[in-house]
């Protein structure tokens, strides 16, 4: 085994002032990115984001978090020396799925990031998930139809 002093070349990864933490595999391995004022400074190369986690706090303080799979994003390379964006989290643009299994009318909902990334739609308040969506089916006069809340699982 032959060790040499490494020298990689950084460049920048500009989130646009989102809090958001990134797990992603790398030609380096496993990293964990966490841009300080928006911003990473990481190894140049190419990168996969596996799970991107959205941070805010509220008014109170008490930090709200949702994840997601980065699976919408096919990879990103940061050259050296450069700055390049990266699109992900809000806005958020919630869709909805319907199937019919028997009698029953079946009603996903899925959250998708400006990248094409999906999360999960159970936002979690500092420890303690919160509870789920309500929704309301209207009709085109705005009449409610339906009412109702999703469920977890």
């Amino acid at each position: 085994m032959t060790f040499a002093k490494a020298d990689p070349k950084f460049g920048t990864l500009d989130f646009g002032g989102g809090g958001a933490d990134v797990l992603a595999f790398s030609e380096f391995g496993v990293q964990r990115i966490r841009p300080a004022e928006g911003k990473a400074r990481l190894a140049a190369g190419k990168y996969w984001p596996v799970m991107i986690t959205l941070k805010r706090a509220d008014k109170d303080g008490a930090e709200w978090s949702l994840q997601g799979r980065g699976g919408g994003t096919s990879g990103f390379d940061v050259p050296a020396d450069q700055t390049v964006p990266f699109k992900v989290g809000p806005p958020l643009v919630a869709r909805t799925e319907f199937r019919r299994v028997g009698d029953q009318a079946l009603i996903g909902l899925s959250l998708a990031g400006q990248g094409g990334e999906q999360y999960a739609p159970g936002a979690m308040k500092g420890q303690s998930r919160t509870d789920p969506p309500k929704f309301e089916i209207v009709d085109a006069a705005g009449k409610v139809l339906q009412a109702g809340q999703f469920e977890y699982g």
